[in-house]
């Protein structure tokens, strides 16, 4: 299946969003753990745990985005449409038809 240049481009700034969401979100819960880790147990260092695990999938993804290994590049156009549409006219719309209807026909 090919796939033009133009939404290929597309899938992969789609995908570079999405990871720089989940970087986001992974940054700032990290820092909640962090201060939620000192205010109930400033002994025990258990916020670590959860950072790491959750590093390793936003350190996955990171390979996945910015370095695509062959059928990756055909993954990263998940957001596409799917079917014929990922031709460049996608809408292949069929004209309209006026129906004259009467009031009978509606009741």
């Amino acid at each position: 299946m090919v796939f033009t240049h133009k939404y290929f481009n597309m899938a992969k700034s789609i995908n570079k969003i999405d990871f720089y969401k989940h970087l986001r979100i992974y940054l700032t819960w990290c820092v909640l753990f962090f201060v939620i880790n000192k205010v109930t147990s400033p002994n025990v260092n258990w916020f670590i745990y959860p950072i790491m695990g959750w590093g390793i999938s936003v350190f996955i993804q990171a390979i996945m985005v910015f370095f695509p290994v062959g059928d990756e590049k055909v993954k990263a156009t998940s957001h596409l449409p799917s079917g014929k549409e990922k031709k460049e006219d996608f809408l292949d719309l069929k004209p309209l038809q006026q129906k004259n209807w009467k009031e009978e026909d509606i009741v």
